[in-house]
């Protein structure tokens, strides 16, 4: 048996817990303002470079816009195989499924950077608007997915205009 210490962490909403196990590997996220760590399941991270230099750029780009710095003390990613919802922004640990963030830089084709780009964007903006300040109830979810949305979109277009996200 191994036994893991967790920091306290601040009050947060039940749905935005996370945790992953399983067999996996992990590398830094390069020039990240705050530490974070890609994760992939054994074998895969040799495919998650591209993703984890796409990271850093988005995310200083971020805390320019809100003029602070990321409202959590790491921000990690895990590729999670099969995972439907396709992503999910807990708070300083995103989980993409696999396919958006594992990619092969020598065939990535311009949709699949499109979509990493702007996924990884709108979870980005999540941790501010949906963790940092959380909707009071379910019903107005619709609010953190604008957001997220419109300032995802804001800095897509601002540092990667050849994905033509306006057009989309």
């Amino acid at each position: 048996w191994i036994t893991r210490q967790f920091a306290v962490t601040r009050p947060l909403p039940t749905y935005l817990l996370a945790i992953a196990v399983g067999p996996m590997e992990s590398a830094p996220i390069p020039d990240l303002p705050v530490p974070g760590r890609i994760y992939t399941p054994s074998g895969k991270l040799g495919l998650s470079s591209y993703a984890a230099d796409l990271a850093a750029p988005i995310l200083q780009a971020q805390q320019s816009y809100f003029g602070m710095q990321s409202p959590y003390e790491k921000l990690d990613f895990v590729a999670v195989p099969e995972y439907w919802p396709g992503a999910m922004e807990h708070p300083g640990i995103i989980t993409f499924k696999d396919s958006i963030i594992l990619l092969d830089p020598d065939t990535i084709s311009a949709d699949q950077h499109r979509v990493a780009v702007k996924v990884i964007s709108h979870e980005f903006a999540h941790q501010w608007f949906g963790n940092l300040v959380t909707m009071e109830w379910w019903d107005d979810l619709w609010l953190n997915e604008a957001f997220a949305d419109w300032l995802g979109d804001k800095i897509v277009m601002e540092l990667f205009p050849d994905t033509r996200n306006d057009l989309i």
